[in-house]
């Protein structure tokens, strides 16, 4: 997500902390605190790339920084990629179920079915 200083006509009305220097301290130090978070530099100044693992994680983020204060606007979210040997690679989570034997047929067709649609 592209966060950055809030441009709004009515910016600056609710938040205390509304100045691009203010947003990117914060965010440094969050990303120092918790190593899931990247911060980056864009081609605007007043522009920070922010990359977690996820939505969730960002939107947390988001509301945590709010609620302190920090009146910005964000982007929407991009799916972090990389292009390697040529082809386009997307992140992937591997998932490992622990489930009784009498269930295995089962969620094997089920995860058949759900690769095949």
């Amino acid at each position: 997500m592209i966060f950055g200083v809030n441009t709004a006509p009515w910016a600056g009305r609710e938040g205390q902390w509304v100045t691009s220097r203010k947003l990117r301290e914060r965010l440094e130090n969050e990303s120092k605190r918790n190593v899931s978070i990247r911060v980056e530099d864009t081609d605007q100044p007043d522009r920070l790339r922010v990359s977690g693992r996820g939505e969730l994680q960002l939107a947390i983020l988001i509301e945590t920084m709010r609620r302190e204060g920090y009146e910005l606007e964000v982007s929407k979210p991009d799916v972090v990629t990389r292009h390697e040997d040529g082809k386009l690679m997307e992140p992937m989570e591997l998932a490992v179920i622990d489930l009784p034997d009498e269930y295995i047929g089962v969620v094997s067709q089920l995860s058949r079915c759900a690769r095949a649609s």
